[in-house]
Order: C-alpha cells, then structure tokens, then sequence
C-alpha cells in the first residue's frame, strides 16, 4: 500500500502483478481529499480490491488514517498551547493601554485568577518535568545518547 498525496487529494495505491507483462502496475483502490478525510473505510467502498485483499486493505487505510488525525490532533494541541500565551499577553497589553476598558472589580477577579493559574501552571510544569526526567533516565544508555 502507498499513500500519495497530489493537490490535496490522497489517493491509495495498492501494487497489483500482471502475469501478462511480467511486471508490477500500480493500481489505484481509493481516494479522499485531504482536508475532508473520512474516518473510516469499509469494505463496501474498495470495490477495486480483489475479495481476498480487501480486509487487508481496509485495516491498512484505516490505520493510517487514525495516525493522520493522532498527527492532526498533536498538533492542533501544541498551536493551542502555544497561541494560549499569545493572546493572553495581547489581552494584558490591550488592558494595560485602556485600564478603563473593564470595571475595576472585574480586573480584580482577572488578577485573582491568573494568580491562581500561574501557581497551577507551575504545579503542572513540575510535574511534567519530573515525568520527563523519569522517562529519560528509565532509557538504556545506548538510546539517550542516540
């Protein structure tokens, strides 16, 4: 099985022997935009698949397709991860130019919560750090110099 991407489009190509020219051919059993992926494939919808290949097939495509939206799904975590700071600073910047754009008992309760995320997300990084040095160090010594 390949999977080819070519102007958004990702087309399944499965190599197919051909007794008559003695020779492979690749032979296209399916294809899905690559920004409307389905999250599945049946059998059903391979009908260019010889019967016997064709569970194969299906388990095949729709491994790769869980892996590309794990793919998706990581990174659309790391942009919110990364954009979350971003427009908190923006917001600060805005209130610290405009101080009178909110009443004063609500940047109050603003104050107050980032206080207590801040000591949260401390907490949290701790944690994380710890986790990764714990997995770091459970590594042999030939794989953590690799």
């Amino acid at each position: 099985m390949q999977f080819r991407e070519v102007k958004g489009t990702v087309r399944v190509l499965m190599t197919v022997y051909s007794k008559e020219d003695k020779r492979s051919r690749q032979k296209e059993v399916f294809a899905f935009s690559r920004y409307n992926q389905p999250s599945k494939v049946t059998a059903d919808q391979l009908k260019a698949v010889p019967d016997e290949k064709r569970d194969a097939v299906v388990v095949e495509i729709n491994d790769w397709l869980a892996q590309q939206a794990a793919e998706r799904r990581k990174s659309a975590d790391k942009y919110a991860v990364s954009s979350a700071n971003r427009a908190l600073m923006a917001a600060l910047d805005v209130l610290q130019a405009q101080p009178d754009l909110i009443a004063e008992k609500d940047l109050e309760a603003l104050a107050e919560t980032l206080r207590t995320a801040s000591h949260a997300v401390a907490n949290r990084m701790r944690s994380i750090k710890m986790k990764a040095r714990r997995q770091s160090s459970d590594k042999p010594a030939n794989q953590a110099t690799a």
